[in-house]
């Protein structure tokens, strides 16, 4: 896919690991009820706090864990 990418190629890709698409992308799309949530730079757009608001339970980034989720109680 990054090959694709450096010779000017548009690629998708749709994931719902945010971690997987943190290390093949370069920009994020976060779409919930047919809704924009977020748009632009990966480091910008897949943030915790986006993730929240996106899965609906609380997401944070932790050391020696990519990321970590917990259920509203």
């Amino acid at each position: 896919m990054r090959r694709l990418a450096d010779r000017g190629l548009g690629v998708i890709l749709s994931k719902h690991e945010s971690d997987h698409a943190m290390q093949v992308g370069d920009t994020a799309l976060l779409v919930a009820d047919g809704r924009v949530l977020a748009s632009g730079p990966l480091g910008d757009v897949v943030t915790g706090r986006n993730l929240t608001m996106l899965y609906g339970i609380s997401v944070s980034r932790r050391t020696g864990v990519a990321w970590s989720a917990a259920a509203h109680e």
